[in-house]
């Protein structure tokens, strides 16, 4: 399957290729992948679709509060950040928050040097407390990152000296009310703040925008996709709730960019059926550093298949050591859980833990679904299927 490449509003100036049982394409800003049963293009830097949509905000840009609501793959990270580029390149200081901590170690090194501060929300509230004496043990649970948000939150003596002119907010649907405080702090009573948000995508109940930034906020909304294929955009579309294209989805699993692998149930199971797929993408020429496989399960689930540590002979990583370990470990697998990748891509994604009984099903595989921009593969087991009716209407459509 080939995306069309966009037009580009300067010709290319750098360009290597290399052949190594696949080929990589760079361009200024594209990426061509070419495998046997996958082609895609994936866009590094600025389109001239979204070059527009930047110059339309750009139209709102002299307004304090603006609020830009999308769904996956429609540009928001990628336009949070070039708004922080203009912003410091205007000449004031920028705070980008985002609530994904894998996410914000992605753009940190994308925008190292350029004198923007990006921080995942969380880790800054510790890194605050850390300085003022907290010496509490980091831990894994969402329980421990709650308490330091609501800690670091409470105090205004805390924030006094980190107050930014310019404060971005990225994936503002998962903020919370402690989120949101540490974000309103560090805005100061300025308070120039960019919200970027996707509702179709909140996963925690109870976590909204605050009141009075929809109420004085200009809005705008990016309301066309770009990041995933029209098959996976369709799937994508189904978990939304949204009308979606069952012909495009055919299309896909005809040519590839689609496969939906019906295995046994069991832990077991589905983790032999994740390796066998890898091993297949392995021999088309793809490299393992451009695959994800994403649980449905939360992280503290023990039989999550993040825990493995090795799938298909290879190392897998989790998201935020991308960040950690720099260049080494973005060629390895990523094996993480759907929320912790979310705002991410790979070429190809590997869905896994499909359990359609788990609260707000349809929103994880509609984050997991949306990370892919080249093809997907959804492992599943027999008895998951049959409770999942996009599934089993594509099994049923185009596999019987």
């Amino acid at each position: 399957m080939i995306i069309p490449a966009p037009v580009w509003l300067f010709p290319p100036t750098i360009q290597e290729f290399s052949d190594h049982g696949n080929s990589i394409y760079r361009a200024y800003g594209i990426s061509v992948y070419h495998y046997p049963s996958i082609s895609v293009y994936h866009y590094h830097g600025i389109s001239a679709y979204n070059f527009h949509q930047f110059e339309t905000l750009a139209c709102v840009i002299d307004n304090d509060v603006v609020l830009v609501c999308g769904g996956a793959g429609t540009g928001k990270t990628l336009l949070a950040r070039e708004l922080a580029l203009r912003e410091a390149g205007a000449g004031r200081s920028v705070l980008l928050l985002t609530y994904t901590e894998a996410l914000g170690f992605e753009l940190a090194a994308e925008l190292e040097g350029r004198g923007i501060a990006v921080r995942p929300v969380a880790r800054f509230a510790l890194d605050r407390l850390r300085r003022r004496g907290f010496d509490g043990e980091e831990r894994r649970e969402p329980e421990f990152w709650d308490r330091v948000t609501r800690r670091a939150a409470a105090s205004r003596r805390l924030w006094r000296d980190c107050v930014f002119d310019t404060v971005i907010v990225d994936e503002g649907q998962d903020f919370g009310r402690d989120e949101w405080k540490i974000a309103m702090r560090c805005a100061g009573k300025a308070r120039r703040v960019w919200v970027f948000a996707d509702e179709g995508q909140a996963f925690w109940s109870g976590r909204k925008i605050p009141a009075a930034i929809g109420r004085g906020a200009v809005k705008f909304t990016l309301r066309r996709p770009y990041r995933c294929p029209p098959a996976i955009q369709a799937l994508a579309d189904g978990y939304a709730g949204k009308t979606w294209d069952d012909g495009a989805v055919a299309a896909g699993v005809k040519d590839g960019t689609v496969k939906i692998v019906v295995c046994g149930d069991g832990e077991a199971l589905v983790r032999e059926a994740v390796e066998g797929e890898i091993r297949a993408l392995a021999g088309e020429g793809i490299g393992a550093g451009d695959i994800a496989v994403l649980s449905l399960r939360g992280m503290m689930y023990p039989g999550n298949i993040m825990h493995a540590g090795e799938l298909g002979g290879l190392r897998a990583v989790a998201a935020t050591e991308l960040g950690e370990r720099g260049g080494a470990a973005r060629e390895r697998i990523v094996c993480d859980t759907f929320l912790r990748y979310k705002g991410l891509e790979r070429p190809v994604v590997i869905v896994a833990d499909v359990d359609a009984g788990v609260e707000k099903y349809t929103v994880r595989m509609n984050i997991a679904v949306s990370r892919a921009f080249g093809a997907l593969r959804v492992v599943v087991g027999r008895r998951e299927l049959e409770r999942d009716e996009v599934l089993r209407g594509v099994v049923d459509k185009c596999l019987c």
